[in-house]
């Protein structure tokens, strides 16, 4: 028999109030979580406006980071694509406020904490639905983007630019996904858990 018992997150006690074409991608930098197709969807959105921002916070593949730094370079979106390195808790959890969205374009997901973090900080959600994350995202709670291609993430963003009522409704629903996702919540399904277990083995 098993139980699967999610992360849990820290709800947010502030929202996002950055400009909307300041945007933030957290994660491993491999093929998979889609950084490559969204710094060319950057490149298209960038030919109309003239605003747009990415910040890349992560790090993974060597390999794969020379690809994509390149990309930019090859794109000429240097001034436009800010690189992080990876970073601890504490501090990507001071970023997500700062940022008008938070891009999640990946192929392949178990859970994506990054995204119910998003939501938890009140910070605008544009994702796909791969793997684990149509566990708790949709479009009640965030702008989705169809399929990993360049046209198909810039669609979303700008969907999510021009359609700023439906994103607070978004935002707020968001919340209260994440709200189901409290750490004290989980932390009674462990207890929960292992009372059960005691119980079994004590008899």
């Amino acid at each position: 028999k098993f139980s699967v018992i999610p992360h849990g997150v820290e709800p947010g006690t502030s929202q996002s109030e950055a400009a909307p074409t300041n945007l933030l991608y957290v994660g491993r930098l491999i093929p998979s979580k889609g950084a490559d197709a969204l710094i060319r969807a950057i490149g298209l959105l960038s030919r109309t406006h003239k605003d747009v921002r990415l910040t890349i916070v992560g790090s993974g593949l060597i390999s794969y980071q020379r690809k994509i730094r390149a990309l930019t370079r090859q794109m000429g979106l240097t001034k436009r694509i800010r690189w992080v390195k990876k970073s601890k808790y504490e501090a990507v959890q001071r970023m997500y406020t700062s940022y008008g969205a938070v891009i999640v374009p990946s192929t392949k997901e178990s859970f994506c904490l990054v995204a119910l973090e998003a939501m938890a900080n009140g910070v605008p959600l544009i994702s796909t639905l791969s793997g684990g994350l149509k566990e708790f995202v949709n479009d009640q709670n965030a702008q989705i983007i169809s399929t990993v291609t360049s046209p198909d993430i810039a669609r979303a963003i700008k969907a999510f630019w021009n359609n700023p009522s439906l994103t607070k409704n978004r935002v707020h629903n968001a919340r209260s996904t994440a709200a189901r996702y409290n750490w004290s919540s989980i932390t009674l399904q462990y207890e929960s858990l292992f009372t059960n277990l005691n119980k079994v083995e004590g008899q």
